[in-house]
């Protein structure tokens, strides 16, 4: 009796280490199959602002090849056409080109 009740128990202590175990694998086997054929996609929202653009085209100078040039022009100039922008925002050097009150200087040279 002692020995059958022994016998018994053992199997089913085995029965559920087996069953722990075959879980354990099957968990590992789904997460690495799952890791090579999942794509995470990260969803971002991008937040843009439109500003008046007769405010800002004021206190703009536009230099076109060394020549002033009103906004207007810039707006129909192609983009396959410029070989060079500079833009300069600092103060002192604003003032090489120009002694009105300006915000800043567009600098475009054009290819030829």
């Amino acid at each position: 009796m002692y020995f059958y009740r022994k016998n018994f128990i053992m199997k089913k202590i085995n029965l559920v280490y087996l069953t722990h175990l075959l879980l354990i694998i099957f968990a590992f086997n789904f997460q690495s199959c799952a890791s090579k054929k999942s794509k995470i996609i990260v969803n971002e929202k991008v937040v843009t602002k439109k500003y008046d653009n007769h405010n800002l085209d004021k206190n703009i100078l536009y230099l076109i090849d060394g020549k002033e040039v009103s906004a207007n022009d810039i707006k129909k100039l192609k983009p396959e056409n410029i070989a060079s922008l500079n833009v300069i925002k600092n103060k002192k050097e604003v003032a090489k080109y120009t002694n009105k009150k300006i915000n800043g200087v567009i600098i475009i040279k054009l290819k030829k």
